[in-house]
């Protein structure tokens, strides 16, 4: 592990601003965050490619909190709403520090070679700790923060595009397994007219099967979608033994627009008997990234 270097009043140099201003830096702060206690993929930081937003945008792999912005189309986006999955993502971690550089004024500078802010306190300085140099009391954004809107669509749609002209492609394949009962089950994925219809069998009857799938947000592979919800599969109906399940733990509520319930990367169905076998049909299937090279989709279709 890298030793942290301490940060010093008088180590603080000056910064070349993205408008070619030479600006001293006032403040520099500190936080380490630990990821352990939580399973949350939303407190992870965001993983930016190399590219991502063009040619050396960023030149590097770059590391964001998911609330620190980054400044494009004359906007800043906190970097959680521009994950898509593929050029952009939640990075897991086990602990990560973040710096946080502020200026006289809030401004944009370059990281990696790609537009991001300067530190704006928002209320949030409380919770830094090795903190070197003077705050400043600037509180007012060098520009407007969206989180929504045509605006952020338009953004989303641009690293969309890039991501496809990347090498990677889309697709609906589930890839779906389940345990019942500490037995490994992987299922026979069938079509029927728009529908897939999943067949699972095991050896010994149980009363209790687990399902474990690829899991994704919507927002992720649809620039226009503000979904981000974590979905997998969704259930139109299921039957075991010529009965139909409860659903146990995993499930989430069903919204308006939903063709069954989703299901998140596990979720439960408890038979109501014994059984050795399990029919599903699925009403939809959550559309993923294939990364550049990793060969055709099976199945291109919803």
């Amino acid at each position: 592990m890298n030793q942290l270097v301490p940060i010093t009043a008088s180590s603080l140099p000056a910064l070349i601003t993205a408008a070619g201003d030479r600006r001293p830096i006032r403040w520099i702060g500190r936080r380490t965050v630990d990821f352990a206690a939580s399973r949350s993929r939303v407190a992870w930081p965001v993983l930016i490619m190399p590219n991502a937003f063009g040619p050396g945008q960023p030149a590097r792999p770059l590391r964001l909190s998911p609330l620190h912005a980054v400044f494009r189309n004359g906007v800043l986006v906190p970097a959680a709403h521009l994950v898509n999955g593929a050029t952009i993502q939640r990075e897991q971690a086990a602990a990560a520090t973040y710096y946080h550089v502020e200026l006289d004024r809030h401004d944009i500078i370059f990281a990696e070679g790609l537009t991001c802010e300067t530190y704006l306190d928002t209320g949030n300085r409380g919770a830094l700790y090795d903190e070197a140099g003077t705050r400043t009391p600037a509180r007012r954004a060098c520009a407007k923060l969206v989180t929504g809107g045509a605006k952020l669509a338009a953004i989303r749609r641009e690293l969309h595009e890039r991501a496809l002209a990347a090498g990677f492609s889309l697709t609906y394949q589930p890839a779906l397994r389940a345990i019942a009962d500490n037995q490994p089950v992987l299922p026979d994925i069938l079509r029927r007219g728009r529908r897939r219809m999943a067949r699972l069998a095991w050896p010994v009857a149980a009363r209790r099967v687990v399902l474990l799938s690829r899991c994704a947000s919507p927002a992720e592979t649809d620039p226009d979608s503000e979904d981000r919800r974590e979905l997998a599969l969704c259930l139109g109906a299921a039957r075991a033994q010529g009965k139909r399940p409860a659903l146990g733990e995993g499930w989430l509520p069903r919204a308006a627009a939903d063709g069954g319930f989703w299901m998140g990367r596990r979720a439960e169905l408890l038979l109501r008997q014994p059984a050795d076998r399990l029919t599903l049909s699925l009403a939809a299937v959550i559309r993923t990234w294939r990364p550049a090279g990793a060969g055709e989709a099976l199945d291109g279709t919803e």
